[in-house]
């Protein structure tokens, strides 16, 4: 499990499926707080809506984040988000 921190600079919400297997899958894109190049950023995805939520909270505030993550052969699976408003 890796870690990165930064603010949400990108968001990206699918649908896709059909009938009763409908899923919404979320790409999200962590800048530090230099842009690139000068700043790192990672892509993370997720089908969990709690963690859609919390996304979307962190890129309405436009408050600082911690994502943890777990690489995987789709992305950078995300496994929790952290509001860092201090």
């Amino acid at each position: 499990m890796s870690d990165f921190r930064g603010k949400i600079s990108g968001f990206h919400v699918l649908r896709f499926g059909s009938g009763a297997d409908v899923r919404l899958r979320c790409f999200a894109i962590v800048s530090e707080p230099l842009p690139p190049p000068k700043g790192k950023e990672i892509q993370v995805i997720t089908d969990e809506l709690p963690l859609q939520l919390a996304l979307s909270v962190g890129t309405t505030l436009r408050t600082e984040v911690e994502v943890s993550y777990d690489e995987s052969g789709e992305g950078n699976r995300l496994n929790s988000v952290r509001m860092l408003d201090r």
